[in-house]
């Protein structure tokens, strides 16, 4: 499907400008994966970033979509492999927050 307009579509600068945020699919191959990835999502939520959790079956297909909005994509289990995304083992979601400030997924401030 081609879309036709006058407007200019959004940016990716413009979907990261408006959530502080690069779109990344996190994929969560810890204990008790489904308690930390609603967990994440609830810390990420308080801090001003928009993620959304995915169901490990269900990652192949839906994660292309929620990056490309511009969001986080927690998946809860790794099933099968999931050739991309960030891969984590850790459920301390303060440890994982950190990575994703330092390789400067969540950002601060873009003026």
């Amino acid at each position: 499907m081609t879309i036709h307009s006058q407007l200019p579509m959004v940016s990716e600068q413009d979907r990261q400008k408006r959530h502080l945020q690069n779109p990344i699919s996190i994929i969560l191959n810890c204990e008790d994966p489904i308690e930390t990835a609603v967990a994440l999502e609830q810390q990420l939520f308080r801090s001003g970033h928009t993620a959304v959790v995915v169901r490990a079956e269900d990652a192949l297909a839906v994660c292309p979509y929620v990056e490309a909005a511009g969001l986080i994509a927690i998946v809860a289990g790794n099933q099968s492999p999931i050739p991309f995304g960030l891969h984590f083992e850790s459920n301390n979601t303060s440890e994982i927050i950190a990575q994703l400030i330092e390789q400067q997924i969540l950002l601060n401030n873009l003026d």
